[in-house]
């Protein structure tokens, strides 16, 4: 999505938790679509967002921010028993899944209401759209968007919507 959103002219501010990874994202992205403007922040997305909120806030405070994509996401390796599943574990698919979107989209949406014109994209699986996915109820419970919509489309024109690929591969 990040190629396709620079090859359609867009400069991008990517987030992830791997700085060899987005190095070398980077450098293809600049590659394959010369004249695009990058910036990377670290933040590792199940762990403390103190200082990659801090740097994500330093990374935007220039930039007409016009389009968010929350994209990370964390599930369970294989459906189970939601009696069966260690609290830490939920911790960690709430944190990545709920927390760190919510953190991300309140530290971007204060340059978003200035533009008066903008998108926040979720990326979740197609089971946030069937309404009874068991063994996944937890999961599936916080990758939606629509209230984020409703609230922001009542005060500016932000579109708030998730796109639910049925598989991803990350």
């Amino acid at each position: 999505m990040a190629f396709e959103l620079a090859r359609r002219g867009l400069n991008l501010v990517l987030v992830g938790r791997n700085p060899d990874k987005l190095s070398r994202v980077s450098s293809k992205m600049k590659a394959e679509v010369p004249g695009v403007e990058l910036k990377t922040v670290v933040i590792d997305l199940s762990g403390d967002l103190s200082e990659g909120i801090r740097n994500l806030k330093d990374a935007i405070k220039e930039i007409d921010v016009g389009i968010l994509v929350n994209n990370a996401g964390l599930s369970l390796i294989k459906p189970m028993f939601f009696h069966g599943i260690d609290e830490k574990i939920w911790g960690k698919i709430v944190r990545v899944n709920l927390v760190t979107p919510t953190v991300v989209t309140t530290t971007v949406l204060p340059s978003m209401l200035q533009r008066r014109r903008c998108a926040i994209i979720n990326i979740g699986p197609g089971s946030t759209v069937i309404l009874s996915f068991p063994l996944y109820a937890v999961y599936t419970g916080i990758k939606g968007t629509r209230t984020l919509h409703l609230v922001a489309a009542f005060y500016i024109n932000i579109l708030g919507n998730t796109y639910t690929p049925p598989l991803l591969s990350s």
